[in-house]
């Protein structure tokens, strides 16, 4: 027996057309709204989808478009029930139902609805357009609903091409409605989130604070706005929830519009870093203590496999690992690389920083020490440590830990690390002369 859902916020209608279907051998599902009918299609995958073109939550233009775009609903058959003229129908459903039949008459509709599941079941070559419409003639076009429909269209692009993440839920917290910012945000598919429960669809970590905000949401007997800042995967996404409320000031529903503040974040904890680090720099004038804070500050702020402070040996112009962090590290510490040789040595000859997202692609990079060591150096940084313009060392990083390559940023921040540490690397020299001379 074939499996028909019929969706159609109109219950008489929708129930009796049911009864009428079921009695040619249809097994028939009910659904109210769109939310209930994406649910049963989903639980039943019927060969058939009846639907109202509009509807509360999801409409019959987005449900069929969802039904002809998505692998998981290939091969349903939908059959759009309009209350438009056929022009104004084709021109609102952008994705081709199979069928569209003209609402009115209960009987009319259900003879027209046989008909064309009588049409869907023969297998025939697809018809023209005209040819999978029925009941249509004799209406005209309306101007006021001409109207709506652009004023429709004009609200939808609006919401699709605006950069904020808009997310709308339902009194029962399923999401009905996502932009495209949003979708980019958070990460997932449509379907991935429409239809689902919105602490499913941004991380179950925050379902505490979600059930505290929309209970206020809920139990306001006006309209609510509550920020909230929260972390989806390694993005910072800035929230403003608002209620909506029917004209008799029930709770129907919720807003959600935010950013992406994730560089304006990273941003401020990098200042924070910076400056913790010029704190902890300058508490000791003890010469290995400050290179090797400056190291282990580097790794903790950049997040890296592997990171190495070189420096120039003043006879030869030859680089040593002095302080070396990571896997590789204990093999390579002191290990000294001829002046000129390597990126790091490029680095410290032309007093230039290099970012290099992929180092195998560089003909300067040396592959002795990855062969020697095993470890795979993927992306790297380098920047010089200068004092008074003249270069005593190298600090590198390399691989960073999220797999992505080393960015501007990135190199931005190195360097201005690399600052603060020259400063506390002269201060220490400094007291490290003054000292031997007292002595």
């Amino acid at each position: 027996m074939k499996k028909l859902v019929i969706i159609d916020n109109d219950q008489a209608s929708s129930k009796a057309l049911a009864e009428i279907v079921s009695r040619e051998g249809y097994v028939v599902f009910k659904a109210y709204n769109g939310i209930e009918g994406l649910e049963a299609i989903r639980a039943h995958l019927p060969e058939f989808v009846v639907l109202d073109l509009f509807m509360p939550g999801i409409d019959g233009v987005r449900l069929c478009r969802y039904l002809k775009t998505q692998p998981e609903f290939a091969g349903i058959k939908v059959i759009v029930l309009s209350p438009l003229t056929a022009s104004e129908t084709y021109h609102i459903i952008e994705a081709d139902a199979d069928m569209y039949i003209a609402k009115g008459y209960i009987m009319d509709v259900a003879n027209n609805l046989l008909r064309s599941l009588r049409l869907l079941e023969s297998n025939l070559p697809a018809a023209s357009l005209e040819n999978r419409t029925f009941g249509f003639e004799g209406r005209s076009p309306r101007v006021v609903v001409e109207e709506l429909l652009v004023e429709r269209k004009h609200f939808e692009t609006m919401l699709y091409r605006v950069g904020d993440g808009i997310l709308e839920i339902n009194e029962a917290d399923t999401v009905v409605y996502v932009n495209p910012a949003a979708r980019r945000m958070i990460g997932k598919d449509e379907m991935q989130i429409i239809g689902h429960d919105v602490s499913d669809v941004l991380g179950k970590r925050y379902d505490g604070q979600f059930q505290e905000i929309l209970l206020r949401l809920k139990t306001s007997k006006k309209a609510v706005n509550i920020e909230m800042t929260l972390l989806q995967e390694k993005k910072a996404l800035d929230f403003n929830f608002s209620n909506i409320m029917s004209d008799d000031q029930k709770y129907i529903g919720a807003l959600m519009i935010f950013q992406d503040v994730s560089y304006l974040t990273n941003r401020i904890r990098e200042l924070t870093l910076l400056n913790d680090v010029g704190r902890v720099l300058t508490s000791t004038l003890d010469f290995n203590e400050v290179l090797h804070i400056v190291m282990g500050q580097i790794q903790k702020i950049m997040g890296v496999e592997a990171v190495s402070l070189l420096l120039v040996e003043k006879e030869t112009k030859d680089l040593i690992f002095e302080v070396a962090l990571g896997m590789a590290g204990p093999s390579i510490r002191h290990k000294r690389l001829s002046a000129g040789k390597g990126i790091v040595g490029w680095v410290a000859k032309t007093g230039k920083s290099l970012l290099l997202p992929d180092v195998y692609a560089d003909p300067r990079f040396d592959r002795s020490i990855d062969e020697s060591t095993g470890f795979r150096t993927q992306s790297m940084i380098c920047v010089p440590l200068k004092i008074r313009n003249e270069v005593i060392g190298v600090i590198q990083v390399i691989n960073h830990s999220h797999d992505e390559p080393f960015n501007e940023d990135n190199m931005y921040l190195l360097s201005s690390i690399s600052m603060y540490a020259s400063i506390a690397i002269e201060h220490a020299n400094l007291y490290q002369e003054l000292h031997q001379r007292e002595t």
